[in-house]
Formats: structure tokens, sequence, C-alpha cells
């Protein structure tokens, strides 16, 4: 059974955080705080550039966040940067090159290696029944909830029966909405590595 961080994320706030960035990094132009589900982001801008302060939760383990560190930094030297912005409207190209940079980054961290992101955490996919099973009964409308135990029925019938002959890798694994950030089409990036682990794909 997943046993991700379930604490609350930390309570920090506007005025400590940026208390801290500016003693330890320098960094005193705050724009805003971003969401994030067990810890806290906060986004700076200095010069040309922006920086993210990420606030741990006091449950995460040390190892976890050093692995989560190595895996920024081995990108950062496999990819070229991309500028933070603020998001922008969905377009077809920008779509595109949301999923060209996705595959960059799983790519790269297919030479990656941390004993780490073998972790056992709700958004694995390995753990899609268990989660789908234990909170489907709180989706109220029964019609949502029958697609989604139909595509449960798929996936364990057609899907979970391959995973011993699928490759195994570390990806970044949380492309959701909050962790996009777009300056323009051409300018996308992902952050927030906290979901990092070992996943089985083709």
């Amino acid at each position: 059974m997943p046993n991700d961080l379930r604490t609350l994320s930390p309570e920090f706030s506007i005025d400590e955080a940026k208390t801290t960035a500016d003693k330890y990094y320098g960094l005193n132009q705050f724009i805003c705080q971003l969401p994030n589900e067990h810890d806290q982001n906060f986004l700076f801008h200095h010069e040309q550039s922006k920086f993210i302060l990420k606030i741990s939760n006091i449950d995460e383990i040390y190892s976890v966040i050093h692995m989560q560190n190595r895996a920024m930094e081995h990108i950062n030297n496999s990819i070229k940067r991309i500028s933070l912005a603020n998001y922008r409207p969905h377009t077809s190209k920008l779509i595109f090159n949301l999923e060209k940079l996705r595959g960059q980054i799983d790519k790269s961290l297919m030479k990656f290696k941390d004993e780490c992101a073998k972790r056992d955490i709700y958004w694995n996919i390995i753990n899609a029944e268990y989660i789908i099973n234990k909170y489907k009964n709180l989706i109220i409308d029964k019609n949502h909830r029958q697609i989604i135990e139909n595509i449960l029925k798929d996936w364990i019938e057609i899907v979970v029966t391959l995973f011993s002959s699928l490759r195994q890798s570390i990806i970044h694994n949380d492309a959701n909405d909050y962790n996009i950030t777009v300056m323009d089409e051409d300018n996308i990036n992902l952050i927030d590595f906290g979901d990092v682990s070992n996943i089985s794909y083709k």
C-alpha cells in the first residue's frame, strides 16, 4: 500500500519565505506563492531569471530531497535551460512543445539512477488499482463512476499483465497544470520534482 506523505504542508508565511530567500539566496523580488500538495513553493524574480524557493514537508526523508535535487541538476546539465514565466492560453503548438519537453526530461532521466526513486507513492502508476478502489465511492455521479470502473477493468486486463515486460526508469511523474510554467509557445518549463519516482513504461 502506498506510504506517501499525508501530513499537513508547511505553513511558512509569505514574509517568512521572503526573509529566508533573501538571507540564504539573495532573492528579494517576490512574485507569488505556487500551489503544492504537501510542500510550499514561492516564486521569486532576480535580474533576468526566476527562481522557486521550496519548503519541504517536515516528514520528507532527507535522502528523497537529495534525490530530487540531483535529478534537477542532472536535467539542467543535459537539457537547455528554459525561462520561467506566467502561464499562457493553450495552443496546439504549446501542447506539442510541452510533450516534447516531457519526453526530453524523461529521456534524460533514463541515465539518472538513485535508489530513493524506488519508493511507494500514491502517484506511481502501478498503484492505480489501489487508489481507484479506495476512492471511487467519492465520485457521486454514478455514470462517471462507471466510466472509471470500466477504465480500471481494461487497465487490469490489458496493462497490468504487461508490467513484467516493460522497461523501468525514473520520470518526473507530476506534469499537472500547476507544475507547468509558460513564457510563450516555445518556452515551457516543468517545476516540482517532489514525485520523481521509478515507473514502468514502454
